[in-house]
């Protein structure tokens, strides 16, 4: 915490005042690098450059150019979607063998890496929604389906487009929001709704069911279904898990599938919600 300038007993609450050089200077720093302002940052400030945009646009340009600032968008994209928790999800050893803290770790360079990649590329949201451009080690390779990745460095890959693209793709987050031994439409759900829809969900009720466990012959989809049934579940429920249905042909690592584990039947990844009466 920083105080950007004393209050003093003639600024009211809620009153406009305009910043000093310094101030602006914190500001830029401490947004674009989490840090104080480095010496260039502090002489602009001295010579009074960042009282115009133009100055500080200079500013910006030159400190968005700095590896620090990568840093922070890559922050901003793991604190964001929760996928810096990655080690405090642990996975059935049974189910997924072959997941362990390697494979997290690159699960989580990855997805801040692609983050920033679009950030400091074309910039556009619909980019970080669709773009099937990443880098995986040979671990993630596996994951992905993807061939001809070897060794620990990242190697730039596309993704076939039929069975991912986009930020919500990435085994990071399907992996966070995954549950240890399978898929979680409630938690991939939840995410997108308060996290990307910006949606609100009322507190639950006291007593809530929990999802009945895997089944021979009943899909994942279904269980969860059955639980929505239940009236103390249809307010927020109805709301979330229909989005998470959409990431069904996913397991709780990202691997893509096809077909239920449970049921042994194609995988139904169709989804409706209502938002703003529509």
């Amino acid at each position: 915490y920083h105080w950007e300038m004393d209050p003093g007993p003639t600024i009211k609450d809620g009153a406009v005042v305009q910043l000093g050089n310094y101030q602006v200077a914190n500001r830029l720093s401490y947004y674009l690098w989490g840090s104080m302002p480095d010496a260039t940052l502090f002489a602009a400030a001295a010579a009074g450059q960042l009282s115009t945009v133009a100055g500080i646009q200079t500013q910006a340009t030159r400190m968005l150019s700095d590896p620090k600032a990568q840093d922070t968008i890559a922050d901003f994209f793991d604190d964001w979607l929760d996928v810096n928790t990655l080690p405090t999800r642990p996975k059935d050893a049974i189910v997924y063998p072959m997941y362990n803290s390697t494979m997290a770790a690159d699960m989580e360079t990855e997805f801040r890496s692609f983050g920033v990649a679009i950030v400091s590329g074309s910039g556009l949201f619909s980019d970080l929604l669709n773009s099937t451009q990443s880098s995986v080690t040979q671990t993630l390779a596996a994951v992905y389906g993807v061939t001809g990745v070897a060794g620990s460095s990242p190697k730039a890959v596309t993704f076939d487009t039929t069975q991912r693209g986009g930020i919500l793709s990435l085994a990071g987050f399907l992996t966070i929001t995954g549950q240890t031994n399978g898929s979680d439409p409630v938690r991939r759900g939840h995410q997108v709704l308060t996290r990307l829809l910006c949606g609100t969900l009322p507190n639950p009720p006291a007593t809530v069911p929990p999802v009945a466990a895997p089944t021979a012959g009943v899909s994942t989809r279904q269980r969860f279904i059955n639980h929505d049934q239940n009236a103390c579940t249809a307010g927020c429920h109805n709301v979330m898990d229909p989005i998470g249905f959409g990431f069904e042909h996913y397991d709780g690592i990202g691997r893509f599938r096809t077909i239920d584990p449970d049921s042994m039947t194609p995988i139904d990844a169709t989804g409706s919600i209502t938002l703003n009466g529509q």
